[in-house]
C-alpha cells in the first residue's frame, strides 16, 4: 500500500497536466520493475473477481492477449482505457471517478506505469466496497515479470471491468472508439507538424492538410468504405499501420518496434481493440520524434458500427502515415 499512497500524491499533477511523466514525481519511489506493477494489477484482477461474485456475473471464457513483445508505454495506454471505463461507471454510480488522464510523447518506465496501476487498485477497491463486497485480498510479491506479463494480465483486468459495466462482449463499438482516438490524434500531429515546416514547403504542408480529411491536392480521395470487413482484415491492416510507424522511425534512425505476426485463431473484436491501443500508444511515441505536442483527444460512445467502420478508419491511418512518411524522405 506504500505504493498507493505515493501514486495518490501525484493524481493532482496527472489530472491537470495529463502528460506530464511520473517519475518526475517528487519522492516517488525508485528501481520500480515490472513486477511491482503486476503485482498491483494482480490485486485488482483478485478484487475484480470478488466483485463479479458479489453481482452473481458469470464469467465467460476470456480472451486472452496475443502480444509477445509489449513495452511500458503499451501497458500504460491499456491502464488509460482502463481508467477511462472506470470513469464512466463510477462517475454514473454515484462515486468519486478517477481522474483523466493521457499518453505523453516520453519513453514510459514501470515507475511511469505503477501510478496508473495504483490509482486503478484504488478505485476498483472502493467501487468494490460500494456494492457491498468486501475487497480484502492479499498482495503478493513476484519477481521476473515482463511488460507482457503485465499487459497480458491487465486486458484481463479490462475484461472483468467491462462486464462489471454491464458490458458482456467487447464489440465493434470499442473498437471503432479506439481507433478513432487514434485517428484524431494523427490527424492533430500532421496538422501539429505541417506548421513546423518551412514557408518554402508549401506543398509539403498542404500534403499534410489534405490528408487529413483523406484527399489529396490532385483530386484524389480515400477510397470508399467497403462492407463485410472481418476482424481479421481489420487486425492485418492495423499491423499494417505499426510497419508504417517503423518505416518512419527507421528514417529518424531509431529502432523499430516489434508487431506481433497475424494470429492464427479466429480473430475477435478484442484482439482488434488491443491493436488499436497499441497504435495509440506508439503514435504517441512518434509525435516526441516529430517534435509535436499535442494530446489525444477523447473518444465519444458509438452505437451500430461494424468491422468495415473499424477498418475503413484504419485505412485513413495508414493513408496518413504514407503522406507523412513521403514528405519525411523527401
Amino acid at each position: 500500500m506504500a505504493n498507493v499512497k505515493a501514486a495518490l500524491s501525484f493524481l493532482i499533477l496527472i489530472a491537470f497536466c495529463p502528460g506530464a511523466q511520473a517519475s518526475s514525481a517528487a519522492g516517488f519511489p525508485e528501481g520500480v520493475s515490472p513486477s511491482d506493477v503486476y503485482a498491483s494489477v494482480d490485486t485488482s484482477n483478485s478484487i475484480l473477481d470478488l466483485m463479479l461474485v458479489e453481482k452473481k456475473i458469470a464469467v465467460p471464457e476470456l480472451l486472452q492477449a496475443q502480444e509477445t513483445q509489449v513495452e511500458p508505454m503499451h501497458v500504460y495506454q491499456l491502464h488509460i482505457a482502463i481508467l477511462d471505463r472506470l470513469y464512466e461507471t463510477l462517475r454514473a454510480t454515484g462515486l468519486r471517478p478517477p481522474p483523466k488522464v493521457s499518453t505523453s510523447s516520453i519513453n514510459y518506465v514501470p515507475a511511469d506505469v505503477i501510478i496508473l496501476s495504483n490509482m486503478v487498485q484504488e478505485h476498483i477497491r472502493k467501487w468494490g466496497e460500494h456494492i457491498n463486497s468486501t475487497p480484502i485480498v492479499p498482495e503478493y510479491v513476484y519477481v521476473n515479470k515482463t511488460p507482457t506479463d503485465v499487459f497480458r494480465l491487465l486486458f484481463t483486468v479490462y475484461q472483468k471491468v467491462m462486464l462489471l459495466s454491464g458490458f458482456d462482449k467487447i464489440t465493434p463499438n470499442e473498437v471503432y472508439e479506439a481507433i478513432s482516438i487514434a485517428r484524431k490524434d494523427l490527424q492533430t500531429t500532421l496538422a501539429e507538424y505541417s506548421k513546423l515546416l518551412p514557408d518554402s514547403r508549401q506543398r509539403d504542408k498542404r500534403l499534410l492538410l489534405t490528408a487529413i480529411y483523406g484527399t489529396h491536392p490532385d483530386g484524389s480521395v480515400l477510397p470508399e468504405k467497403v462492407e463485410g470487413k472481418k476482424p481479421s482484415d481489420v487486425y492485418g491492416k492495423l499491423l499494417d499501420v505499426r510497419r508504417k510507424m517503423n518505416d518512419i522511425r527507421r528514417s529518424f534512425d531509431l529502432e523499430p518496434i516489434p508487431a506481433p505476426k497475424l494470429i492464427a485463431q479466429v480473430v475477435q473484436p478484442g484482439d482488434v481493440l488491443l491493436q488499436s491501443y497499441i497504435v495509440s500508444a506508439e503514435l504517441a511515441l512518434m509525435k516526441g520524434t516529430l517534435n509535436t505536442l499535442n494530446s489525444p483527444q477523447k473518444g465519444k460512445r458509438v452505437q451500430g458500427k461494424t468491422p468495415s467502420d473499424v477498418y475503413q478508419a484504419a485505412i485513413h491511418l495508414e493513408y496518413m502515415l504514407d503522406r507523412l512518411s513521403g514528405i519525411l524522405e523527401g
